[in-house]
């Protein structure tokens, strides 16, 4: 509704449907203030449940949704998609409360320059399987995947989140030790809850990953993966969270 969210005046950009956010401002009060309202409210509205195809027409007249024609197409945020990867795996710790966790970083990442610390546990210990709201944010100490995928500051208010595509964060999909390690154990998941029949394995993977099942076409292309080297379940599961399906709203 209004490009600018840190700026609704004179010098930021005009709101596309001012009709629509005076109503959402009167409605926010005869809710009470309630955000969980105006939360439900609006991820209920046909607009918020529209699919994001494209049509020529919408298209031609709008390329860039302002007028909301579809759903946009975003990727999650890290957050989420780190906490997506353990639940896929069963790994995901879903307490809530407690302490902070400090997954590992590489010391050649941060002491280089200074005398910086992070007491950092090791990819395979559970207690760094908590849901990323709980991982610690030191301002000095970025967490490389969470950087890279576009982690707001800490230090400073954020209205809304950068959205880059780059290549270290393709890089780190593919070859970051604890994504390989949660590939590994989602690997094993699949491998004891459908046993060893690689259809059966592929179904479940894309179940659990995507929550959908393997088209035809990605049924076989899958198994062909899958029989092509030593480790190929673990490849096959590395693989779905590299998926654009994986990381984006559909």
């Amino acid at each position: 509704i209004v490009a600018t969210p840190n700026n609704f005046g004179r010098k930021g950009d005009p709101p596309t449907h001012p009709q629509l956010l005076d109503w959402l401002a009167t409605e926010f009060v005869a809710k009470g203030w309630s955000m969980k309202a105006m939360h439900r409210l609006l991820m209920t509205s046909e607009a918020y449940r529209m699919a994001s195809d494209d049509t020529r027409e919408s298209r031609d007249k709008d390329p860039t949704n302002r007028f909301f024609w579809r759903q946009g197409r975003q990727r999650l945020d890290i957050e989420t998609i780190r906490d997506a990867m353990l639940a896929s795996a069963g790994m995901l710790d879903r307490k809530v409360g407690g302490p902070a966790v400090l997954p590992f970083i590489d010391p050649a990442l941060y002491q280089s320059s200074s005398r910086r610390t992070w007491k950092g546990s090791t990819d395979d210990d559970p207690a760094t399987w908590r849901r990323s709201l709980y991982v610690f944010s030191k301002r000095s100490i970025r967490y490389p995947l969470f950087e890279s995928f576009d982690q707001p500051d800490m230090i400073i208010s954020c209205a809304r989140r950068n959205r880059s595509v780059t290549a270290p964060q393709a890089l780190l999909l593919m070859n970051n030790a604890a994504v390989r390690m949660q590939a590994a154990r989602f690997a094993g998941r699949v491998q004891r809850e459908a046993g060893d029949d690689v259809g059966r394995q592929i179904a479940l993977g894309f179940e659990l990953a995507l929550a959908r099942p393997p088209k035809p076409f990605e049924l076989r292309e899958s198994k062909a993966f899958i029989a092509s080297a030593e480790n190929g379940l673990v490849d096959f599961c590395q693989a779905l969270f590299n998926l654009n399906e994986f990381v984006y709203m559909p």
